[in-house]
């Protein structure tokens, strides 16, 4: 948070958040970020990927492959029932991110977790699983793209990824001796890299330094 205020984000700072604190805070940026903001969405914890039992057909004309879906894995996951799924989807995340993105045209998300790459990527394939996240963005989104298809300009969000669909993402110890305290390896990369970069740095260029 300290390198993003740097460059002169106002931070929101969540620590051990639930599936409804992490979906609130999604909706509540969405609610304040104003058509001339740049937008950051940071998520810095455990990764999920799983499979549905419906192939997808291979678009190169390959054999049918697994339809997958990753996930972000809140603080209250362990309490999550048939009904209620403690997690927040890739889904999730692809619709909070159009919207934020419609929204202000510069929007960015940040993944430090496993099975990152394709997180938020794409609202069609993921395969079909019950959302933590409120049903109201949805409708918003509907809105946000008729809104496009009458002239709006379009723009496509910037994701820094920390680890690709099936592998993991690392962690370093910086505790003491007794007292250890693991930090996303790939956070603590960008955050220094974010201290060190001047204010008009791209994306790109600061990902490429990580």
């Amino acid at each position: 948070a300290g390198a993003l205020r740097r460059h002169g984000f106002r931070c929101t700072v969540m620590l051990n958040a639930s599936a409804a604190g992490i979906a609130a805070a999604l909706r509540a940026l969405c609610d304040v970020t104003k058509h001339s903001d740049a937008a950051v969405v940071v998520y810095v914890g455990h990764g999920l990927l799983f499979e549905s039992d419906t192939p997808v057909e291979d678009e190169r004309g390959g054999p049918p492959r697994p339809r997958r879906q990753q996930a972000l894995v809140p603080v209250d996951i362990d309490e999550s029932t048939a009904d209620d799924p403690r997690v927040i989807t890739g889904l999730d995340l692809a619709l909070a991110l159009e919207l934020l993105d419609a929204r202000c045209h510069n929007a960015t998300l940040v993944l430090d977790c496993c099975h990152a790459v394709g997180m938020a990527s794409d609202v069609a394939t993921g395969c079909p699983v019950t959302r933590a996240t409120v049903e109201a963005l949805k409708h918003e989104l509907i809105a946000q793209r008729a809104i496009r298809r009458r002239g709006e300009p379009t723009s496509c969000p910037v994701r820094v990824l920390a680890s690709a669909t099936v592998h993991q993402a690392y962690e370093i110890d910086e505790g003491t001796p007794g007292r250890p305290r693991k930090v996303g390896a790939f956070s603590r990369a960008l955050a220094e890299v974010l201290r060190a970069c001047p204010q008009d740095t791209p994306w790109w260029a600061v990902e490429a330094r990580v």
